[in-house]
């Protein structure tokens, strides 16, 4: 972890602005030094920010000494156990009284400037309730940055076709007389840095608490879109995700959670039929992917591919108990 500087320059943070930062960590000192000093290495963004959040859900590290030495006044929440992410953001947003709720992941990186640019576009256009910007990896390579609902379209067809050939031809373009670049409205945004109206966050009563983790970004996209306002990708806003740091350990645990979020969702949205449908697609090819590893057992060998056969064994045994919810994520929450 790298130590703080900002006793040689001290930032302040401005009590009238707008934007209130929250941030979500585990287990994430070192990230969450990095991000909040790309905060403070941004003069203009740092006089827009009113308050800095941050809640620690039950990690292990020491967030709290990581966060000493900046010069600002960030408050501070730890959980003793890990509450589920949705439940974290809540908590955290009812100390934010900004007009904009910045929701960022402790594993982004804030390059100077482009929290202003999607800033600058929730100013001009009031019907967007939400926004993201394109997310990069550190060598500037794009990330996915927007998604679709998940569906059974979705689940049939493979994903790489899907975004190719639907995902990105159905975009549609914002009408941005005040912007040179294009603004474009989505489905939903993937959820490492989101800059959300707080009165929208309000209006819906923030995310929903029965995702633990996954798609609890996806589920409150489309209840902005529900409430006739927008959700808007900005893809000339940069920001730096290290993406899958916050679950790398735990690949397998963290798929298996995807799964859970997954049927939540579904059932959430769609009628029994609809959802039984899906859950056999999904088993099929659980099962369709479990049968081939047995069948070449030589590609085992390769450490990626014995711990996708791990993911199958276990998600496969997650169908045949019947769906429990425990069985992801929440097995960490201690």
């Amino acid at each position: 972890m790298f130590a703080p500087n900002s006793q040689k320059r001290k930032r302040k943070l401005n009590n009238k602005a707008k934007i209130s930062v929250l941030i979500v960590t585990r287990d994430g000192a070192h990230m969450i030094s990095r991000l909040i000093r790309s905060i403070m290495e941004d003069s203009h963004l740092i006089r827009n920010i009113s308050e800095i959040c941050v809640v620690d859900n039950g990690s292990k590290d020491d967030i709290g000494k990581a966060l000493e030495g900046f010069g600002l006044k960030i408050k501070y929440v730890r959980n003793e156990e890990n509450l589920g992410f949705s439940k974290a953001v809540n908590s955290g947003a009812l100390l934010c009284h900004g007009e904009y709720l910045l929701l960022l992941n402790s594993d982004v990186i804030l390059p100077e400037g482009e929290i202003l640019k999607m800033k600058e576009v929730m100013d001009t256009y009031p019907q967007i309730g939400v926004c993201g910007p394109q997310l990069i990896y550190p060598d500037g390579t794009l990330q996915r940055s927007y998604s679709h609902f998940p569906s059974i379209l979705s689940e049939i067809v493979p994903r790489f076709l899907y975004e190719k050939f639907i995902l990105k031809r159905t975009l549609k373009g914002l009408s941005t007389p005040f912007f040179t670049s294009p603004i474009y409205i989505v489905d939903a945004l993937i959820g490492a840095c989101l800059l959300i109206r707080k009165k929208t966050f309000q209006d819906l009563d923030g995310f929903d608490e029965r995702f633990f983790f996954f798609l609890e970004e996806t589920d409150f996209c489309l209840r902005v879109k529900r409430s006739k306002q927008l959700v808007a990708f900005i893809p000339w806003a940069k920001v730096i995700h290290l993406q899958g740091m916050t679950v790398r350990k735990y690949w397998v645990l963290g798929r298996l959670e995807y799964n859970i979020s997954l049927l939540k969702f579904v059932k959430k949205y769609h009628s029994e039929w609809y959802v039984r449908f899906f859950i056999f697609i999904r088993f099929k090819k659980t099962l369709l992917g479990t049968i081939f590893c047995l069948l070449f057992p030589f590609l085992l060998f390769s450490q990626k591919k014995r711990r996708l056969f791990v993911y199958y064994i276990s998600l496969l045994i997650w169908f045949l108990r019947g769906f429990p919810e425990d069985y992801g994520l929440k097995r960490l929450k201690s």
